[in-house]
């Protein structure tokens, strides 16, 4: 009656004999009659096809060792539905096994509804590119799902095990301490945190900028046992978030050249006819926007490199090909490439305009560049610009915004060396940078541009 009231039933089985008895309870949990005389034989077949070759081999290996029987196992009810069964048994010395069987359905169920709700969340995490983790706090050791191995560019071990020192290790150097206190905080606390941090990934050494957040999980000791979390890679909206505070400030400093530049266009505009002169003055003038308009046509796409250069010169056009010459095979630039070489060119015209080559009437500029013929990192894109003719070089006394744009900000965006000369005989600027951050990275940008080189 105890048994009963637990759920459980009552079952013997002699395989030399294929003898076999069962309380009701068993019976039912078989989905066999209550009541009813069966055999071994019969048993068996009331255990779900699929179930039935280890349940017959477990049975098989208590009689003939004694050691226990113990199985979980589906049977079929009689309307259909499949019930989960643990079946435990251990043998007497008459030979005959003596068993419980209950009903394990609800927990089957329960850890297979969580079973599928760790897959959908895996599967949602990696559409987001989101990379989950375990830390054992008292180990030392972190499991890592798939994609933080592919986030911190290293090899997926075996179980997503490996030790703390190789995560902390990957940390960029300058936030390592604060992280890893930031991190001990939360576990000592078994609390909760949010950071932002730089790795350098195991494989190719690019830095990388992360968010995480995790939450620390107690023992039955009160103390942490656990911390879980989350990374996710935020680069490119930190990049664009730079990009945007210096695209604010070009816009501003732009505003301020604008004067600079149109007095630049009108000396260099000449002529008696007043009308010719108007004619071609506000033309000249209404081509400063060429090449926010190149990138608007292009729908913000690659563009082609002499296109570009172009549009930014546009404003002295009719000097292309004789004081200002390009020489430069075809090239189309990513858009994102395409603003931070057009903001370096407009600012490297503006200085020429108002210091340099043509604020004299001899001055010339050549600008050059060439795209290697390099694998990967090793593919280096080269361009040049070179004054000469001039009024005497003078070094500025100080760095303004454009500066800026020609070096640091060139630097930053394209992974560049940059140096600028101010030479005896003309101011010089050559850009060198590994050609992916150049091409355009899609497919079918990566073919032509290796067609057209």
């Amino acid at each position: 009656q105890a048994l009963s009231a637990a759920g459980a039933g009552i079952w013997t089985s002699n395989l030399q004999n294929s003898a076999f008895a069962a309380s009701d309870r068993a019976l039912e949990l078989y989905g066999l009659e209550p009541g009813a005389e069966i055999t071994h034989e019969l048993a068996l077949e009331a255990v779900y096809p699929e179930d039935r070759p280890q349940v017959c081999a477990a049975l098989n290996d208590a009689h003939e060792t004694g050691l226990p029987f113990q199985m979980e196992m589906r049977s079929r009810n009689s309307d259909g539905t499949i019930r989960w069964l643990l079946s435990q048994a251990e043998k007497r010395e008459t030979g005959w096994l003596v068993g419980l069987v209950q009903d394990i359905s609800e927990r089957k169920n329960a850890e297979n509804a969580i079973l599928e709700s760790e897959t959908r969340m895996q599967l949602a995490t990696q559409t987001a590119g989101i990379g989950l983790w375990h830390w054992n706090v008292r180990t030392g050791h972190i499991r890592w799902d798939r994609t933080m191995f592919e986030m911190y560019g290293m090899k997926p071990t075996a179980d997503g095990s490996l030790p703390y020192s190789d995560w902390i290790g990957c940390v960029h150097s300058e936030d390592a301490a604060k992280q890893e206190a930031i991190l001990q905080d939360t576990a000592s606390s078994c609390g909760h945190s949010e950071r932002e941090f730089r790795i350098q990934r195991r494989d190719d050494g690019r830095v990388r900028h992360i968010r995480a957040v995790e939450t620390a999980r107690a023992g039955p000791d009160g103390k942490t046992d656990w911390v879980v979390g989350t990374n996710l890679d935020i680069t490119e909206q930190v990049a664009n978030e730079a990009h945007n505070q210096l695209l604010m400030g070009e816009v501003n400093h732009r505003s301020k050249n604008l004067l600079g530049v149109v007095m630049a266009v009108a000396r260099q505009t000449g002529g008696d006819d007043h009308a010719a002169f108007m004619r071609s003055f506000g033309d000249r003038i209404q081509s400063l926007a060429a090449g926010q308009d190149l990138l608007v046509q292009c729908q913000w796409q690659g563009v082609m490199l002499e296109d570009l250069v172009r549009a930014q010169l546009s404003h002295f056009s009719e000097l292309i090909g004789g004081r200002i010459t390009l020489d430069g095979g075809v090239v189309r630039v990513s858009a994102a490439a395409a603003q931070t070489i057009g903001m370096a060119l407009h600012e490297l015209a503006t200085n020429a305009s108002k210091y340099g080559a043509l604020s004299a009437d001899r001055g010339r500029i050549a600008i050059a560049w060439h795209l290697g013929d390099g694998i990967g990192l090793d593919r280096r894109f080269v361009m040049t610009w070179t004054e000469s003719d001039g009024p005497p070089v003078v070094v500025p006394k100080r760095k303004g915004f454009g500066s800026t744009v020609i070096g640091r900000m060139a630097k930053m965006s394209l992974d560049c060396e940059i140096s600028a000369d101010f030479l005896p005989s003309g101011f010089s600027w050559r850009m060198d940078c590994p050609a992916e951050k150049i091409i355009d990275e899609s497919p079918a940008d990566r073919l032509m541009n290796r067609e057209l080189a």
